[in-house]
C-alpha cells in the first residue's frame, strides 16, 4: 500500500507547465519581445553565426548581434564609445551614439516578402555593460528598448529583460 501511495504522489504531483524558464546568468543571450521569449538559434546553417559580440577598438564601437534562423528574427545592439575604452557603464538609447534594432522576420507587403525592421526610439531604453574582462575578452550586460517599425510607424516592439552573458568579443 505504501508503494502505491508513493507512486501516486510522485507521478500525480508532477504537473506540466507552459511557463517558459526565466533567463539565468549561464545563458549567453536572452530577451523578451512583446512578452515572448527570444533566444538566438540556428537551423544548422554553418555559414551564419547566431550570436556575435564585437569590440572594434580602432573605430571605438561595440556591437552585439543575435539571430534566430528558424524565425528569421534578430536583435542588434550598438554603442559608439567615441574613442573611449569598453567599460562598465549604462548607455541610454539616443540614436546618435547608442541604438538598437530588431528585425521581426518576414511579412507580406504588396505581395512581396519583406523583412520587417524596427529601429530604437530615442530615450526609451538602455544598454548596460555590467562586466568587461579585458584578459579573457568577455563582456556581459543588460538591455531593453522600444523600437518602431520602418513599414508601419504605429507598430512598436517592446524588447524587455534583455541580457548577454560572457560573450567573447
Amino acid at each position: 500500500m505504501k508503494q502505491i501511495l508513493f507512486i501516486i504522489l510522485i507521478f500525480g504531483g508532477c504537473k506540466s507547465s507552459n511557463v517558459e524558464p526565466s533567463p539565468t546568468d549561464n545563458e549567453r543571450f536572452y530577451c523578451e519581445i512583446d512578452g515572448e521569449r527570444y533566444r538566438p538559434n540556428s537551423n544548422g546553417d554553418i555559414f551564419n553565426e547566431v550570436l556575435i559580440a564585437d569590440w572594434y577598438k580602432l573605430k571605438g564601437t561595440f556591437t552585439v548581434s543575435a539571430y534566430n534562423s528558424k524565425t528569421y528574427k534578430d536583435v542588434l545592439l550598438y554603442i559608439n564609445l567615441k574613442g573611449k575604452k569598453l567599460e562598465v557603464k549604462k548607455y541610454v538609447i539616443d540614436s546618435l551614439y547608442t541604438n538598437a534594432s530588431y528585425y521581426g522576420g518576414y511579412i507580406r507587403v504588396n505581395g512581396n516578402s519583406v523583412k520587417e525592421g524596427y529601429n530604437s526610439i530615442n530615450n526609451i531604453g538602455f544598454i548596460n555593460i555590467t562586466k568587461v574582462d579585458t584578459l579573457t575578452k568577455k563582456v556581459s550586460g543588460k538591455f531593453e528598448f522600444d523600437a518602431k517599425s520602418e513599414i508601419d510607424k504605429t507598430k512598436i516592439a517592446k524588447i524587455r529583460n534583455g541580457q548577454f552573458n560572457n560573450l567573447t568579443y
